[in-house]
């Protein structure tokens, strides 16, 4: 909100979409995501995006943001990405899509969703940054302060 605030009160003229993440050592994280790419969160069910989303950053005054909310199990994974990603193009013009995404996202490592996106392509060039950003989250380290005994 201070950052929306700033940009709207400086009348710059542009916005920003963002995501910021706060993960917890008991694996809650906290995510707000201001007019990005839905995340993903590929746990033991598959993959899901997580829905809970703001306007971007700089676009109205007075804007409110609101973050979601989820709890992550080890070895489950959050998966960011720029909109370069979904909006990669084949030769014929048609993007990469959520839908590829979430498919390839199952494939358990980065390599294998690029390797999938520059497939789908077939040598296309990328109109935009094509970013990729994965956490996972692994489960509190023994010793942790606060963290239950295993």
């Amino acid at each position: 909100a201070a950052t929306n605030r700033y940009l709207c009160l400086k009348a710059v003229g542009k916005y920003a979409t963002m995501l910021l993440l706060r993960l917890h050592q008991d694996g809650r994280l906290e995510y707000l995501n201001c007019g990005h790419v839905k995340p993903r969160l590929c746990s033991d069910a598959g993959v899901s995006r997580l829905e809970q989303s703001n306007v971007p950053v700089g676009l109205l005054d007075g804007a409110e943001y609101t973050a979601g909310n989820v709890t992550l199990r080890p070895g489950w994974r959050f998966i960011l990405v720029s909109d370069g990603i979904t909006e990669a193009e084949d030769a014929q013009g048609e993007f990469f899509g959520d839908e590829r995404l979430d498919s390839a996202s199952l494939c358990g490592d980065l390599p294998g969703v690029l390797q999938r996106m520059a497939d789908f392509c077939a040598g296309h060039p990328a109109n935009d940054d094509c970013t990729i950003v994965q956490v996972i989250f692994t489960g509190p380290s023994i010793g942790d302060a606060g963290c239950p005994a295993a």
